[in-house]
């Protein structure tokens, strides 16, 4: 009971502390009440999202653009880091390529996808799958790449060869970066699937925050972004426990203390 109690506090804490100081900046700072509402009206918008069926319905467009770029970026990333980690040729062809995109703001290639693909959902999947295969293509590629060398002969001395090698020793054993791809992955795609929607789209937590903006609703503005952050977190709070009951072996290098 007690170590539950911890654990509330410990989630709880960060965010009563940082709706203190909101309240407090807007009572002494001196800032003009129309660019900084308090937490009371933000929640107020919020509440009329969801009296009037909008907030639901752009959660819902929103995760299913994101999660479609989760899944093809994601599994492209892991096919193509795969070939790269394991194969030197096509590391020597393809990765100094792929390093050069991926120094390109996912965001950058927004106009450009919507002057090829125009408006419609093909252009958003394609942004939210280009910004989730980089961290999952870099990632498995280091995993792969770095597995020990003494595991990898021991399995051949043993009759591993093929995909028994791939599938029962090398993957296995670079699986705690590839994770970490993946959950990298969900906080970029988050994030330019709310750009793609600001910029041409007709539903989605994006497209919401582009319209509350254009009438100048601050109050709305926030209650959106107080939305993503909950399903930043929840998302990623989702994604370390279903791994850590798949595979309760690993520990993921990242995981905030």
């Amino acid at each position: 009971m007690k170590y539950k109690a911890q654990q509330f506090l410990k989630i709880c804490a960060p965010f009563a502390l940082m709706i203190f100081f909101w309240i407090i900046a807007n009572r002494y700072s001196g800032v003009n009440p129309a660019l900084l509402p308090t937490p009371l009206e933000v929640g107020n918008a919020l509440k009329e999202f969801a009296i009037s069926g909008n907030l639901l319905w752009d959660i819902l467009w929103s995760l299913r653009r994101a999660a479609l770029g989760l899944i093809f970026g994601g599994l492209l990333g892991l096919f193509i880091g795969t070939i790269t980690g394991r194969i030197n040729a096509f590391n020597w062809l393809f990765s100094p390529l792929f390093n050069g995109f991926r120094a390109l703001p996912p965001v950058a290639i927004v106009p450009l996808v919507i002057v090829w693909a125009g408006l419609g959902e093909s252009g958003k999947v394609f942004v939210t799958t280009w910004a989730a295969f980089f961290p999952v293509w870099l990632n498995t590629h280091s995993g792969v790449s770095s597995v020990d060398k003494g595991i990898i002969w021991a399995a051949r001395s043993l009759g591993a060869r093929g995909s028994r090698l791939l599938f029962g020793v090398t993957l296995p054993a670079a699986l705690s970066q590839i994770l970490v791809g993946f959950r990298l992955a969900i906080s970029t795609t988050l994030i330019c699937v709310i750009v793609a929607e600001m910029t041409g789209a007709y539903v989605g937590l994006g497209f919401r925050l582009q319209i509350s903006y254009l009438v100048f609703r601050v109050d709305r503005m926030l209650a959106c972004l107080v939305v993503l952050a909950i399903i930043g977190i929840c998302a990623d709070r989702l994604f370390s426990l279903v791994t850590t009951w798949l595979f309760p072996w690993i520990k993921l290098r990242h995981e905030p203390r």
